[in-house]
């Protein structure tokens, strides 16, 4: 889901628009994938792409309109968050987007995925992460945490692949 926000396959970072922004809330649109992401939380900017401001406590994922997944109980600073994305993808630098997954214990939901929970490794989190799948086929990677994983039940002809490391999972 991050790689279709914000990413711009075969180029690097992506071309992010702002749709619409308030004191509680943004969203944006990356017209390479086309892929909105809604931000809620408080004191964000008119303009929180160039303007950074607020906090974010939880972020939902959609393409074409279908919410594939939710990032909750967060409170990362707008302007780490758009930092840390910028890293990995504009750098292949993974180190500021590990330490705000790793700053509290955070919920994963992809109970609404149209598609499966693909390639989500959190190996390298060290804060607890509740894992909520889709009926499709997840793929998911535990991290150092004591992680929680409930599965979604994948449709027949389908299997969700669940890996654990550290931690108790």
């Amino acid at each position: 889901f991050l790689e279709l926000a914000f990413s711009n396959p075969g180029v690097g970072g992506a071309n992010l628009q702002v749709l619409s922004s308030s004191d509680g809330d943004f969203q944006v649109y990356n017209s390479a994938t086309s892929a909105y992401t809604t931000f809620y939380g408080e004191g964000f900017s008119e303009d929180p792409l160039s303007n950074p401001t607020g906090t974010i406590y939880s972020v939902d994922f959609f393409v074409s309109d279908h919410r594939e997944a939710t990032v909750s109980n967060i409170n990362w600073s707008a302007a780490g968050f758009l930092s840390a994305i910028a890293a990995f993808y504009d750098d292949g630098n993974d180190a500021p987007l590990l330490a705000l997954l790793s700053l509290q214990d955070i919920i994963f939901d992809s109970s609404a995925s149209a598609d499966g929970a693909l390639g989500f490794d959190f190996s390298q989190v060290t804060s607890n992460v509740t894992f909520i799948g889709s009926a499709f086929g997840d793929d998911l990677t535990g991290g150092f945490g004591n992680d929680t994983i409930i599965t979604g039940g994948a449709k027949q002809g389908q299997e969700d692949r669940y890996f654990v490391s550290g931690g108790s999972d």
